[in-house]
């Protein structure tokens, strides 16, 4: 039910051409595929919300979205690569991992 409302809002902003509340749907509309377990059609969605956010916060929370997508193991997003790599350097390891000895 949520996905389908938020396509018809993704349909009323594309109309208006508003960025932000287009970015806003679009990273609504992708947690709510990730719940559903559609991981392809979230990535799509994330990224759409990526291109159209300019608040550099706003982004990396999109980027952290990306980066911890489930699939089998396998990273979805290439550029998640690079994001775990930094995390795990900069910040002595991912998130929710437990601290090196």
């Amino acid at each position: 039910m949520a996905a389908a409302h938020y396509r018809v809002a993704e349909r009323w902003a594309s109309a208006t051409g508003d960025c932000a509340t287009r970015a806003r749907i679009a990273e609504g509309l992708g947690d709510v595929l990730v719940l559903q377990g559609l991981y392809a059609e979230a990535v799509t969605r994330l990224e759409e919300a990526l291109s159209l956010n300019s608040d550099r916060v706003a982004r990396v929370g999109i980027e952290g979205k990306l980066a911890i997508l489930p699939s089998s193991g396998a990273i979805l997003w290439p550029p998640a690569i690079g994001w775990r790599g930094r995390c795990a350097t900069s910040a002595g390891g991912l998130p929710g991992a437990p601290p090196r000895s």
